[in-house]
């Protein structure tokens, strides 16, 4: 299988992991916003030990949650990888011409594959179960970490509380949760022990499918395919088959080597950590025979080239990675470096497009880590005609551009920094109008934002803090009023938590983000209860998004 293909079967998987590491994230984060006692303090340090029984447990949930999803993608991935035959038509062809005696379709039948499947499958799932506790663990380190560090640092007096919470979640945020460590001490992410390892045993699965379908042919040759971008020989490798691309594109004997042909085993290193098959490696190889003519070899200094051009997109993939956890962690933390950190992902964004344009090169989502999204389905698809059909032109002329994801998750959210809506798969054209309000208040004018800002502060300023009610939750920290009889929702009443969010001892009623949004799904979805609890918010919808 190819590189391609195997992503593809691979992306279920990293979408889940993905999820998994932010919801690790989270556990932490909302341990650090919530407390008793005085911030830094011993007894603060004390309660925040005492609550890493609860971490544990609420990491163990998130990893359960998911524990069958994953048992039936690997599954998945197991009897793909096992079940390809590479270049099947090929061999096909060469079968009805009566160049060969096997038909290469009834090796799907082999009582040997499927033994080969069930194999790899267990030892995948045992993969699975370390990188599991790995990350658990690794969670429970950098939470202490942090504790001990801002204890430290608080009681010595050589930095704040705040000052060393937001450096420790920096920190945490720019490296994420670790699941593996190498004996130089280097650690590795989630994302790339799922990767690395998942695809190693299934890659090494497909290898010895394709032996066994050498030995039910009858041959003893195998071509080893080629593509641009082949590991080349560096000064630190410590075995010639480290350099693919000196092996690339030849056949070789199985049993034995001649004069023409080199041992498959003995040239490529297959079987071993970084030869054929091996980690990163996505060479392929099937039966072939010595009458069969084979492609021209690549030339290995155009693939050198390319290979140090794909590199450099690794590295890019891997900084924005870093920034997009940097930027979840910063949310509610440091409002300062949320917005640094916004502005750094939107710029490496634009360096990173430009140089895949002028390389000629496409960009792999896949690798950039974040939120669980699929291919817009059937149901995204009627979600938007839905909303298209009852909003207004303009409405939809002051929204248009954005781009519109489904996620399987429980919730909806607009991301202002890749100008994305990501619709839950429980979405309707209601949550989606809800969200593309948010894109709309965006986009106010000056005169807009002037009049909304004078509603928003007239509607709010009767309510004092103990009005509210503290709420926190893995998606962030708000207060919401107790009661909303004046209100659509109580979700139109939250106040998200920022650095900004008290100003002269109030509450900041500019961060109360969901009051148009929910006013603007309640205009579509109910214009009369929207009318009856706030008429004057009903009509400056109505003056930004009417037809004129």
């Amino acid at each position: 299988m190819n590189k391609i293909q195997f992503d593809k079967l691979l992306k279920p998987l990293i979408d889940i992991y993905d999820e998994i590491e932010l919801n690790l994230i989270k556990n932490v984060l909302v341990r650090l916003e919530t407390y008793k006692s005085v911030q830094g303090s011993l007894d603060w340090y004390l309660e925040k030990l005492a609550d890493m029984g609860a971490l544990d447990r609420d990491n163990l949930r998130v990893i359960k949650k998911n524990k069958k999803q994953i048992e039936k993608v690997l599954k998945n991935i197991a009897n793909k990888s096992g079940t390809h035959i590479e270049d099947l038509d090929t061999l096909t062809s060469y079968y009805e011409q009566g160049m060969i005696n096997v038909n290469p379709k009834d090796l799907f039948k082999s009582v040997a594959i499927n033994n080969l499947i069930d194999e790899a499958l267990k030892d995948t799932e045992n993969i699975i179960k370390l990188i599991d506790t790995k990350a658990i663990e690794n969670t429970k380190e950098s939470y202490m970490k942090i504790l001990n560090k801002a204890y430290i640092e608080t009681a010595s007096g050589v930095k704040t509380y705040t000052e060393s919470i937001r450096d420790g979640i920096k920190e945490f945020a720019k490296e994420g949760i670790k699941a593996a460590t190498y004996e130089s001490g280097k650690t590795i992410s989630i994302e790339a022990v799922v990767r690395r390892d998942v695809v190693t045993r299934m890659n090494k699965l497909n290898g010895d499918a394709e032996l066994e379908h050498a030995k039910e042919m009858g041959t003893n040759l195998v071509y080893v395919d080629q593509h641009l971008g082949a590991r080349v020989r560096t000064k630190y490798m410590e075995h010639d088959y480290e350099a693919h691309a000196e092996w690339q594109g030849k056949k070789y004997m199985l049993d034995g080597s001649n004069d023409k042909y080199d041992n498959f085993y003995e040239k490529t290193g297959y079987g071993e950590m970084l030869g054929l098959k091996g980690i990163n490696c996505y060479h392929n190889f099937r039966p072939t025979w010595e009458w069969e003519e084979i492609p021209n070899r690549i030339d290995e200094v155009e693939n050198e080239e390319v290979y140090e051009r794909l590199e450099k997109q690794r590295a890019f993939e891997r900084k924005i990675r870093e920034l997009k956890r940097r930027k979840i962690a910063s949310k509610n933390i440091d409002q300062e470096e949320y917005t640094k950190v916004t502005n750094k992902l939107h710029s490496t964004n634009e360096e990173f497009n430009k140089w895949l344009k002028e390389n000629n090169l496409t960009r792999d989502y896949n690798r950039e880590y974040v939120e669980k999204t699929s291919q817009e389905s059937n149901h995204l698809k009627e979600v938007i005609k839905e909303a298209k059909e009852i909003t207004s032109k303009r409405f939809q002329e002051r929204t248009k551009g954005v781009k519109i994801i489904e996620i399987n998750q429980n919730y909806s959210y607009f991301d202002l920094d890749e100008d994305k809506i990501c619709l839950s798969v429980k979405g309707d054209k209601y949550n989606l109008i809800h969200e593309l309000g948010h894109k709309l208040q965006f986009n106010f004018t000056e005169e807009e934002l002037e009049k909304y800002n004078n509603l928003l502060t007239d509607k709010f300023s009767n309510y004092n803090i103990e009005d509210f009610e503290l709420i926190n939750h893995t998606t962030g920290s708000y207060f919401t009023l107790k009661s909303f009889d004046n209100f659509v929702s109580k979700y139109q009443t939250r106040i998200y938590i920022r650095d900004n969010t008290f100003v002269d001892g109030k509450l900041n009623f500019e961060n109360a983000l969901e009051y148009f949004s929910e006013g603007i799904k309640y205009y579509y979805k109910n214009p009369k209860l929207l009318k009856e609890k706030d008429m004057k918010l009903f009509e400056f919808i109505e003056s930004v998004i009417n037809d004129e």
